[in-house]
């Protein structure tokens, strides 16, 4: 077997060189910092919004079903553009995405997921629907380390089905969740109505957002452009905001530990690999684990935890 080549990504580099950080915005136990770049003005459909459309459907990749993949068509005439961690509902059982993936105009592709519905494998609809959120943060923020060092060592997509159904399990337990499935859906629903009000409106030209716990950084998520994180931003902040955290006193400089952490992007080596769909994506852990999706050059999203 060849080796697996690392190296510095310059399409990361170049981003993190164009990052600006906003004033810090403090919602219960956790800081939000803004993030702002000279966009490269990408554009592509999200997976609820190309559903709504009738362009995208996805479903089992047959109908006896694999738990790790499912069937992503895309009808429509732009890119389609799905985050990693994102959540689908339906099916045979719930998923979430394990990176991000472009999928292009006129073409079907299967995608690798993981389970969030450990006690379901029978059909309750014939495709799947967009929940419109991620996994928690504390979920998605260790999935994708696990995938990251999967795709560093093997060049698979792999989250660890097991620590996947482990961290549900934990978010359940967090939240007081009776699931009869083992649902994350059940317990993300419980949070509804405790954060919708307060994900603020993203900021003219913002094109991500950094999350902080006391000095800790949670993640970040950058797009391709002010559009796409605007249009991105619920789903993401209802992740976020549905973790249950411990209370801990404001960072008293959470700049700083996202400049860090932004920093990492520019050296951080990374694997390159040619995904289901189009484009590559990029992958790599040193002091954050990184995953990125990237077609000719630019960078559409990228996830640092």
């Amino acid at each position: 077997m060849n080796a697996i080549k690392l190296a510095p990504a310059s399409e990361l580099g170049d981003l993190a060189a164009r990052i600006r950080t906003g004033a810090p915005i403090p919602i219960g136990p956790v800081t939000l910092v803004p993030l702002y770049s000279e966009a490269d003005g990408l554009e592509a459909d999200l997976l609820e919004e190309s559903i709504a459309r009738g362009h995208t459907t996805v479903t089992e990749v047959s109908d006896h079903g694999t738990v790790n993949l499912l069937s992503v068509s895309n009808h429509g005439p732009r890119l389609l553009l799905l985050l990693d961690g994102e959540e689908v509902v339906g099916a045979k059982q719930n998923r979430v995405f394990n990176a991000s993936f472009l999928v292009a105009p006129d073409s079907t592709v299967d995608i690798p997921v993981s389970c969030v519905e450990r006690g379901r494998w029978q059909y309750k609809s014939a495709a799947f629907g967009s929940s419109e959120r991620t996994l928690t943060s504390r979920a998605r923020s260790s999935k994708l380390d696990r995938t990251s060092v999967s795709m560093v060592s093997s060049l698979r997509y792999d989250s660890d089905q097991g620590a996947v159904w482990a961290d549900v399990d934990g978010y359940l337990g967090r939240t007081s969740t009776q699931s009869p499935t083992s649902a994350f859906s059940d317990a993300a629903k419980r949070r509804v109505a405790v954060i919708e009000d307060r994900i603020p409106e993203p900021s003219p030209g913002q094109t991500g957002v950094a999350v902080v716990h006391g000095e800790k950084l949670v993640s970040i998520d950058i797009l391709g452009s002010p559009d796409l994180f605007r249009r991105s931003w619920r789903k993401i902040a209802r992740g976020i905001l549905a973790e249950v955290y411990d209370e801990s006193p404001p960072p008293r400089d959470a700049t700083t530990t996202v400049r860090t952490a932004i920093s990492e992007l520019a050296s951080i080596p990374v694997v390159r690999n040619t995904p289901p769909g189009c484009g590559e994506t990029l992958h790599g852990k040193g002091n954050v684990a990184v995953g990125a999706i990237v077609r000719e050059g630019k960078v559409y999203h990228v996830l640092v935890a």
